[in-house]
């Protein structure tokens, strides 16, 4: 039966006592993508980049299904030194970071969760994730739906959409909200392609955050004109595949 709202616990998640930078359900759902992407018999050799990799909760689900061959890139990568058979290195992701020769197409499969909402130029971002990708690789991406019915109402009540306001700005540093139209052209001018395309949060339409700074009030607003909602209206957060554009 599907659930209509969903209360959402602002208390921060971890994965194997690792701090997880991004909101219930994204590196689930991440998973499921990366498991349906690569199969289990081709990640020990394929290549993996995890781009803005935080305290690298997901590296260690990376190895957890399977995967050896690890790099991690994070503005402070001290944060994962712990981390044993981790390549690690220090990088500004508003830089030309793919922009190296000796890295050039390297990657089987990039990651890049809840990193290109804190970035100035989502296009540049989208150039160098082209020129790091191998041939037949793979990036998943997750930001913040601005499309969804909470962030539609969100944004009638106080002219933000949710997870970008003043608060968000200083606590996580979001300043890029980007519909599913927008990406789809990043992606384009970049000769990428979004090959799939999924969500966390499956079964809600209204999300309540609990005490947190979002908390939503008005779920019977927002149910009642659901049914009349164009785009992207279900889900929290986007979580896609991107790949190679395929030329005709």
């Amino acid at each position: 039966m599907r659930r209509w709202i969903i209360e959402q616990s602002t208390i921060p998640l971890h994965y194997k006592g690792r701090l997880m930078c991004c909101t219930a359900g994204v590196h689930e759902e991440v998973g499921k993508l990366v498991e349906k992407f690569v199969p289990p018999d081709a990640r020990e050799s394929t290549r993996v980049l995890d781009l803005g990799a935080g305290a690298g909760a997901l590296c260690q689900r990376m190895y957890d299904l399977g995967f050896k061959d690890i790099t991690a890139w994070d503005l402070n990568p001290e944060n994962l030194q712990d981390l044993a058979d981790l390549k690690i290195d220090g990088v500004d992701l508003n830089s030309d970071f793919g922009d190296q020769a000796n890295i050039s197409g390297q990657f089987d499969l990039i990651i890049a969760v809840e990193i290109i909402e804190h970035l100035e130029n989502p296009y540049h971002f989208a150039r160098q994730l082209k020129l790091l990708l191998a041939p037949d690789g793979t990036v998943i991406v997750s930001t913040p739906n601005i499309e969804s019915a909470a962030s539609r109402i969100h944004f009638l009540r106080s002219a933000d959409f949710r997870w970008f306001s003043d608060y968000f700005y200083q606590d996580s540093g979001h300043i890029t909200p980007l519909t599913i139209w927008q990406l789809t052209k990043i992606y384009d001018r970049a000769r990428l392609q979004i090959a799939e395309q999924s969500h966390t949060m499956h079964d809600a339409i209204v999300i309540r955050d609990k005490g947190g700074p979002g908390t939503y009030r008005t779920p019977l607003f927002a149910l009642a004109i659901y049914p009349f909602m164009l785009g992207h209206r279900d889900g929290d957060i986007h979580v896609m595949a991107v790949q190679h554009r395929q030329e005709m």
